[in-house]
């Protein structure tokens, strides 16, 4: 499974929350999937858009990586882990918390209120996934 929420703002200004999740299949999970959103985002089954899809400036993004049977309590645990040690960690960053592979990152205009900017994609990656089942 990969999720992803990012903030984007279109051409003419306008901010939106866009999120995406894909699912892998029956595949055996490595230990190294960072690099998964570019290289096998898997197949795309929802999304929550309001802007146009594509030519948006990226200001944050959260992508979460699991195998697609990850329990939700998984996946809460690294999220909260990577929110405890935000404030310590280098801009962009990337977590990883046994199967699951955290990504986290924010324009510098964003800098100032990264936790919340965290808290609020987090929480678009938790309502993505709990539509999934």
């Amino acid at each position: 499974m990969y999720v992803t929420a990012h903030r984007v703002r279109d051409g003419r200004g306008t901010e939106a929350v866009h999120a995406f999740i894909h699912e892998h299949g029956p595949v055996e999970w490595p230990t190294d999937v960072a690099d998964w959103p570019e290289t096998h985002p898997g197949k795309l089954v929802g999304q929550r858009t309001t802007l146009r899809v594509g030519g948006n400036t990226v200001l944050s993004y959260l992508d979460v990586l699991a195998p697609d049977g990850a329990r939700p309590d998984e996946v809460e645990a690294a999220l909260g882990g990577l929110r405890d040690d935000l404030p310590e960690r280098a801009n962009p960053t990337v977590m990883v918390t046994g199967s699951v592979t955290i990504r986290f990152g924010t324009a510098l205009a964003l800098e100032s209120r990264r936790l919340q900017e965290f808290d609020e994609l987090s929480r678009v990656v938790a309502d993505l996934r709990s539509t999934r089942g």
